[in-house]
């Protein structure tokens, strides 16, 4: 039979007060049986040493001197009664009951004396009688007297005291009569103490009982509301689970066409980056092409006129020395070709000159697009600036631009590769022209310092300056402002790109008339290194100001 939790309360709480019921009134009973044994026990303590005390009087058949003890023991509390019975007559020789003492015969046993006689006799220990109809139990006990049985006398007709023999004779029996109140009243009090906890029993398990009904009929609404709002929160879940089941469909798409969509970006963006490379190729091409050119310019001329230069003429030495009796037409000759000669030295300088130039340009140009320029190492970035700065310093826009550099040491340098720090560079520079055209005494400030365990680079030019709405959309990809603008849009937006891309920041400054300054800050590491740098931000006391004419 399957049970529900509260009929199994209900029956539990129902059998409780029976079981206790039961137990306790075993309890009780054992209780009572326990102290009765105890009071047993106590009694015959007692009524060995009532025996022991009363013997002399006793032996000498006086009541009176039984007076003392009997009072004596009559004072416990659990005796009641105290008695003497000589055996030889079977006669009460004195008793007492509740400190009184009688003189008249009395036996309150319910067996004969006889029979206790009998029985104490034959030596058992002691005779308890439980008096029939009464609290008090009665404890018999023995009084024995010494007696000669047996005399021999020697030759001589004396007495032989070494045959003579005594014997231990029954002459009388103590009485003693123990109450078994307080065994009553235990009792008593046990059954007062049940009867009390049953009622408490019932009266809590009514208690109980109604509650728990009361809590069954709210759970059981409970649950019926809750079976109600479950079967709700099914339809509920059945019509999510096939919005979900639609949304998933939608978002598989849409997760796909995210997909294609990266792809695309990566796609535009690896060209996005070809195409800013190109276009500072372009730019770089467009100066190497015109210092090259410069530079064989220089070396055409001087050749041209080392080319053209007439050899010495041997005829007219000769006709000088044989005619010329003064020598001044020959010296005159020899003062020519010696003006002559001169230039030609010259022209030889002027040739070593344009090589150098061009042997710079090469250099500084291997320096930002080589093959090493996308090698990731420990760069310069002033050694960067002023390759990059002597690459365009010859552009139109830049050829009136006086320059100030403000480093803070000669060489500052963190993990990154030449031609990424080039763009920077030449896109800062280029842009900084188109800014400074037309405008007085144009300037370009470079500050290199270290900052917060990295390098600082401010990029400031006194040009027009920039309005907010060209401030917040100026390192947006091809984004151009102002009339006749030149550029493709892509400078200011690649050196965005490769800041952010070594982990650094960047931000501009800049206000209508007043020139604009370019912040950027990098670490002294990339992101994807795991070792550290030692170097931390260095307190240098600002180096003089070094200015440098752009065409210096």
């Amino acid at each position: 039979m399957n049970l529900t939790f509260e009929q199994k309360v209900v029956l539990l709480l129902s059998i409780t007060p029976v079981l206790f019921v039961v137990f306790s009134m075993m309890y009780v009973v054992n209780t009572k049986s326990t102290l009765t044994r105890q009071e047993v026990e106590s009694g015959k303590i007692l009524a060995k040493t009532f025996a022991k005390n009363a013997t002399f009087g006793t032996l000498l058949q006086e009541p009176n001197k039984l007076e003392t003890p009997f009072r004596d023991y009559l004072e416990e509390p659990s005796v009641v009664a105290v008695a003497v019975f000589m055996v030889d007559t079977g006669e009460q020789l004195a008793a007492a009951i509740d400190s009184t003492l009688l003189l008249s015969p009395s036996v309150r046993a319910d067996i004969p004396f006889s029979e206790i006689v009998e029985r104490l006799e034959s030596r058992v220990d002691d005779v308890v009688v439980d008096a029939s109809g009464s609290d008090v139990i009665y404890f018999y006990t023995p009084i024995f007297n010494r007696q000669v049985v047996h005399v021999t006398e020697d030759a001589f007709g004396w007495e032989d005291e070494l045959n003579v023999e005594e014997q231990e004779v029954l002459f009388a029996v103590a009485e003693m009569g123990i109450t078994l109140d307080r065994v009553k009243r235990s009792f008593n009090q046990n059954l007062i103490f049940v009867a009390i906890m049953t009622i408490v029993f019932l009266v809590a398990g009514v208690v109980i009982m109604r509650y728990i009904f009361a809590q069954w009929r709210q759970r059981t609404d409970e649950l019926q509301e809750a079976i109600t709002r479950s079967k709700e929160a099914e339809d509920q879940i059945r019509k999510a689970y096939k919005e979900l089941e639609h949304k998933s469909r939608q978002f598989e798409k849409a997760n796909e066409d995210l997909l294609q969509a990266q792809l695309e970006t990566i796609k535009q963006r690896s060209q996005l980056v070809e195409s800013e490379r190109l276009a500072t190729l372009g730019e770089l091409s467009g100066m190497v092409a015109h210092e090259i050119n410069n530079a064989l310019s220089g070396i055409s001329g001087p050749i041209d006129h080392i080319l053209n230069m007439k050899p010495i003429d041997e005829e007219k030495i000769w006709y000088c020395w044989e005619s010329d009796q003064d020598g001044h037409e020959l010296q005159a000759y020899l003062e020519e070709w010696n003006q002559n000669w001169n230039s030609l030295i010259e022209a030889a300088r002027l040739i070593e000159t344009a090589g150098k130039r061009a042997r710079t340009t090469v250099r500084n140009l291997q320096g930002l697009v080589g093959g090493r320029s996308r090698q990731y190492g420990t760069v310069d970035v002033c050694e960067v600036f002023r390759e990059s700065y002597s690459l365009q310093k010859h552009r139109e826009e830049l050829q009136a631009v006086k320059l100030i550099e403000k480093f803070e040491e000669e060489e500052m340098k963190i993990i990154s590769t030449s031609g990424e720090l080039g763009q920077i560079f030449t896109n800062m520079l280029i842009n900084a022209g188109h800014a400074l055209v037309g405008r007085p005494d144009p300037t370009i400030t470079v500050e290199i310092r270290h900052k917060d365990n990295g390098i600082e680079i401010l990029f400031s030019d006194n040009g027009k300056g920039m309005p907010f709405e060209v401030r917040t959309q100026v390192f947006k990809p091809f984004f151009t402002y102002g009339k006749g603008e030149k550029g493709t849009g892509l400078g200011l937006s690649t050196v965005d790109r490769i800041v952010k891309a070594h982990g650094g920041k960047i931000h501009v400054e800049s206000e209508e008339g007043k020139g604009t300054t370019f912040i950027m800050w990098f670490p002294y590491e990339r992101p994807k290194n795991t070792e550290k740098d030692d170097a931390t931000e260095t307190n240098v006391e600002p180096r003089e100001e070094k200015e440098q004419n752009i065409n210096g």
